[in-house]
């Protein structure tokens, strides 16, 4: 009997100690996650004038080894017409498209080319991937632009080999909110003059 009871107290000791340290492992989980890879339309707020054009940027950050990317938006053609798109400074041009004959979608893709003779390196950090060019409708309203997740294709990826390897990384929205600013009306009184 006395060979059991000490047994049971380091059992129960174990299963104190890993009861306490629980909670500070589980602190710890959305510390680790906000400081990860994330891909964000920037501003993620923006209010513009009816009838505006403007511009937003798809940033990348905390990223590394970035070779390639394969990003949708999605906006509200009934309140942002496209004007054009352009690749961001962050990774060099290589293999690219963009497909925007889905009314509200936008598919950019690029993948920096892995010459032998000059190789291209993975890029590190963050910066811009791409920048959309909008105009404004003549509508009040909030229109959101959504970042999609590509089908069977990594959003982020870091080889330039046949073989993808997937970046892992969060996406954050945004919202543009349009404001019919109707102009403002003087009246002006003239004097009347009588001779």
């Amino acid at each position: 009997m006395k060979l059991v009871v000490p047994e049971m107290r380091k059992l129960f000791r174990c299963v104190l100690f890993l009861v306490l340290l629980l909670p500070l492992f589980a602190a710890f989980q959305p510390a680790q996650a906000e400081t990860g890879t994330v891909v964000r339309v920037d501003p993620t707020m923006l209010t513009v004038n009816a009838q505006q054009d403007f511009s937003i940027d798809i940033k990348v950050e905390d990223v590394e080894n970035l070779y390639g990317f394969d990003v949708s938006v999605q906006y509200d053609p009934d309140y942002l017409d496209l004007n054009n798109v352009e690749l961001g400074d962050f990774l060099e041009s290589g293999i690219l498209m963009i497909d925007d004959n889905d009314p509200g979608i936008i598919n950019f893709i690029n993948s920096q080319l892995n010459d032998p003779l000059d190789p291209v390196l993975p890029k590190s950090g963050s910066g811009i991937l791409f920048t959309i060019h909008f105009s404004s409708r003549l509508l009040d309203g909030q229109t959101p632009l959504t970042i999609l997740e590509p089908d069977n294709m990594p959003l982020l990826s870091a080889s330039p080999d046949e073989e993808v390897m997937e970046i892992p990384c969060s996406v954050e929205h945004g919202t543009v909110t349009i404001v019919n600013v109707q102009p403002e009306m003087f009246i002006t009184f003239l004097p009347l003059v009588m001779h």
